[in-house]
């Protein structure tokens, strides 16, 4: 009987320990495994190297998107926004304000495409998740329009974004 106690103990110690040291990556990815994609590709070289994508918040037709791309443990978050209509609006970069200041962060992919009856744009920037908790509102720079919100406190979303972005921060952070 005694053994059988110390077995049961041990058995319950390891697990313990385990889920004590698990991340919050790995918390995230069981709580939302449809938003976490891992995949493990080979270069040329032959080295191995497994990315993972965790695709904190995306909208269901297109618009905002906050990513973070994990690639062997180094990390980069990305905002992504794409806009599909019938006119260009030849977007070139974010900005974010925080009730006092405009933070500009100029897109490192921008990807306009037309099709039939209209066009479709993509840009991404990089962004420390840490910078947009104190974001107010989102917006694209069109070379055309100028700001063009996305997304501010208003919007019905809000409370979502930034759970992702308070995700992100967490996610960036563990190691």
């Amino acid at each position: 009987m005694k053994k059988l106690f110390t077995a049961i103990l041990l058995i319950t110690a390891v697990l313990l320990a385990n889920v004590a040291s698990a991340g919050y990556c790995d918390e995230y990815k069981a709580k939302h495994p449809k938003n976490v994609k891992t995949t493990t590709s080979q270069l040329r070289s032959g080295k191995m190297y497994t990315t993972t994508d965790y695709f904190l918040f995306k909208s269901k037709r297109g618009g905002l998107s906050l990513t973070i791309n994990d690639i062997d443990g180094i990390k980069i978050c990305t905002v992504g926004y794409s806009y599909a209509g019938n006119s260009w609006r030849f977007y070139d970069g974010f900005s974010w304000g925080d009730g006092e200041t405009a933070h500009d962060e100029k897109a490192v992919i921008k990807n306009r495409d037309a099709f039939r009856g209209g066009v479709a744009e993509v840009i991404m920037a990089h962004f420390r998740p840490s910078d947009l908790k104190n974001a107010i509102v989102i917006h694209a720079h069109s070379e055309r329009y100028g700001d063009e919100v996305i997304m501010n406190k208003d919007n019905k979303r809000w409370a979502e974004w930034q759970e992702a972005v308070d995700a992100a921060v967490k996610i960036m952070n563990d190691k």
